[in-house]
């Protein structure tokens, strides 16, 4: 399918105003033009849903988390989704990606936890991805006080936030005992040194620019770290057993496409039950660019209300409830 009309438009923008996914040593300018792009090209919060701030302890110090309440799930013990925002490790955060969390949930019946966790290169890696382990270790020591069904927890991400995400299910499931009963992965980062058709094709003019995130890896990881250990890039693991169900999403003209159509494959044939969506004409990061992009709202719809029918279907009672 042709690059969806409105997503031309904006990537026409973006190149005048020069992408806030572009190479740069400025981190603070970085995040800044992120911040800026996502404050215009954002979705906005659902109008059914509540937040509030939560402070936990972290390896790090203080760990903040954003709760999201659909009023559907008020007083009712629910079911949870935790969630890790992209930006490459290095940018995004709570804000950037309110506007997703707040219809993710309002799609999902769920409440959805999102964690701020630390970024590089402040904090490189594995900062982030020990937070994404304390404040899912919190969460359930805490889901009655949250009104949350321990039961039925999902994790889940986007780009950098998913491969988190997929490091998660990896380090429960060594350890016998993961909290999680399905991952969902929105155009996941799932192999830090992968060269496919996708990535050359899309690699730069598409919103993600291949150059800038190569040069984000060295703010992001220690000068030895091995960047084929599936800890980093999941998708080099010789064993997918195991693992959580998996709802993964990708974009057509993303340049990690393929990684995450790859990563679906293989754990369906170790025998993870598996749903896979290619988004057609869409690119990197679209879910979250709804005010820009028509499309990502009805899309994020889907992918909560598929979340939902999953989790009813492990109740058995209707996905609303």
């Amino acid at each position: 399918m042709a690059l969806d009309p409105r997503v031309q438009r904006l990537l026409a923008m973006l190149s005048i105003g020069g992408e806030a996914s572009a190479p740069s040593e400025d981190v603070s300018a970085r995040r800044r033009a992120f911040a800026e792009m996502m404050s215009l090209t954002g979705l906005q919060p659902a109008a059914d849903v509540d937040h509030s701030d939560i402070i936990v302890p972290g390896p790090g110090g203080e760990l903040l988390l954003r709760h999201y309440v659909p009023r559907s799930t008020r007083s009712v013990l629910s079911p949870a989704i935790v969630y890790l925002h992209g930006g490459g490790w290095i940018t995004g955060g709570l804000e950037t990606h309110d506007g997703l969390c707040s219809r993710l949930a309002e799609a999902s019946h769920c409440r959805v936890l999102a964690v701020d966790y630390r970024l590089a290169p402040e904090n490189q890696h594995p900062a982030g991805l020990y937070d994404a382990v304390a404040a899912t270790r919190w969460i359930i020591d805490n889901a009655m006080s949250l009104e949350i069904d321990p039961s039925r927890v999902v994790i889940a991400g986007d780009s950098a936030g998913a491969n988190l995400a997929a490091s998660l299910c990896r380090l429960f499931a060594q350890q016998g005992a993961s909290p999680f009963v399905l991952q969902l992965l929105l155009y996941p980062f799932l192999d830090l040194v992968a060269d496919t058709p996708s990535r050359r094709a899309y690699g730069r003019g598409y919103f993600l620019d291949v150059a800038a995130m190569k040069a984000d890896l060295a703010l992001c990881l220690p000068a030895d770290a091995d960047l084929t250990d599936p800890i980093l890039s999941p998708l080099r693991s010789d064993d997918f057993s195991g693992l959580p169900a998996a709802h993964i999403h990708t974009a057509e003209y993303d340049p990690m496409c393929d990684e995450g159509e790859i990563y679906a494959s293989r754990l369906a044939a170790a025998g993870v039950e598996t749903r896979y969506t290619r988004h057609a004409g869409m690119i990197h990061q679209f879910l979250a660019m709804g005010g820009a992009i028509p499309y990502a709202a009805p899309a994020l719809r889907e992918i909560g209300a598929a979340v939902a029918e999953a989790l009813a279907a492990r109740r058995g009672v209707d996905p609303a409830h």
